[in-house]
């Protein structure tokens, strides 16, 4: 980008691109956000993944890596809808609860109280992400530092082969990394979410999404759709399936 700028006969343009940054929690791996590890006790697991979500400093990330190459970039607040969507981007983003429940991240006191509610101390959390990627390697260390001062002991798991290894959700409990959005298809992010999805790793499970994600296949009504997916979002920030960070400049 600096050396496009420093061309006299260049004229750089900015802007966002499809591809977004999230973090993923694995559900069933008998890790710190697995009910299993608490003898079933899903109230307390909810509270760790809660805890861990709330300190992923997501405007910290914005400001520092990513409005160096895009000076308007932005928070993503939404799972399913990329923010030139604007009419729905808005309706959903209004609905979900993100934006209220995590702001900008890194609130540390609200993750040490979660944990508190939840009797954890100290719970260890692998993070998979990729090696080789510079801008990933600087996102994880941020997460790192904003987490461990909760409580939380983060490992580093990433890998040059994370894509292939995102299955083996035994070797990790959250991962780092992009989701496309070449389509403008409104089910193109059902397979991230449903149960068995090819693309839910975490093996995260609800019926009432199901059942939207069901209806949303077949509902050709384009507020029908955007009031599926706002409910469907809604039940993702409830149950502290992950967290989105920005758009790939």
């Amino acid at each position: 980008l600096k050396q496009l700028q420093g061309m006299s006969n260049i004229n750089v343009l900015t802007q966002n691109g499809g591809t977004y940054e999230h973090v993923d929690l694995v559900f069933k791996n008998g890790g710190p956000f697995d009910p299993a590890k608490y003898g079933g006790d899903a109230a307390k697991a909810l509270k760790v993944r809660q805890a861990f979500l709330q300190t992923i400093p997501r405007q910290k990330i914005v400001d520092n890596i990513i409005k160096p190459l895009n000076p308007t970039a932005e928070l993503r607040n939404s799972f399913t809808r990329v923010p030139e969507d604007k009419a729905a981007y808005a309706a959903v983003t209004a609905a979900n609860g993100i934006e209220a429940t995590y702001g900008g991240g890194s609130n540390i006191d609200k993750a040490k109280a979660l944990l508190a509610e939840a009797g954890v101390t100290n719970p260890t959390v692998r993070v998979m992400y990729a090696q080789n990627n510079t801008r990933r390697q600087q996102e994880f260390q941020l997460m790192q530092e904003s987490a461990q001062a909760a409580g939380f002991t983060v490992q580093d798991v990433s890998s040059k082969d994370w894509g292939q290894l995102l299955k083996k959700t035994e070797t990790y409990d959250a991962s780092l990394f992009g989701w496309q959005s070449p389509s403008t298809g409104v089910s193109e992010s059902i397979a991230n979410y449903q149960t068995g999805g090819q693309n839910n790793y975490g093996k995260y499970s609800d019926p009432q999404v199901d059942k939207l994600l069901d209806e949303l296949k077949v509902t050709t009504d384009t507020a029908r759709q955007t009031e599926i997916l706002a409910s469907v979002e809604k039940q993702l920030a409830d149950d502290a399936f992950g967290i989105t960070i920005f758009q790939f400049p």
